[in-house]
C-alpha cells in the first residue's frame, strides 16, 4: 500500500463529499494543511473538520490485523 497516495485520494474525496477541510499529521502534500495535537500516543494520519470532526488512521486492510490496529490506535488518540 502506498500510504501517501491513499492519503491524497481520501483527502480529496473528503473535501469533495464531506464538505470539510482536511489536515495531515505529517508532511502534507500541496493543498492540505497540517495539524498538531498533544498526545503521548501519537497522532492519526488525517483530520477532517466541518460539521463533524473526523480522525482517520490509514492502515493496510489486506490483513485484518491492520484494520484492528487502526481502530485501537484511534481509541488511544481519543483517550489522550
Amino acid at each position: 500500500m502506498d500510504e501517501r497516495a491513499v492519503q491524497i485520494e481520501v483527502s480529496e474525496w473528503l473535501e469533495q463529499h464531506a464538505n470539510g477541510s482536511v489536515y495531515w499529521s505529517e508532511n502534507p502534500t500541496e493543498g492540505f494543511g497540517r495539524f498538531n495535537m498533544n498526545s503521548d500516543s501519537g497522532r492519526p494520519d488525517l483530520l477532517c473538520t466541518g460539521e463533524s470532526n473526523i480522525l482517520i488512521e490509514l492502515n493496510d486492510g489486506d490483513d485484518l490485523a491492520g484494520i484492528y490496529d487502526a481502530m485501537t490506535q484511534l481509541h488511544r488518540y481519543w483517550q489522550s
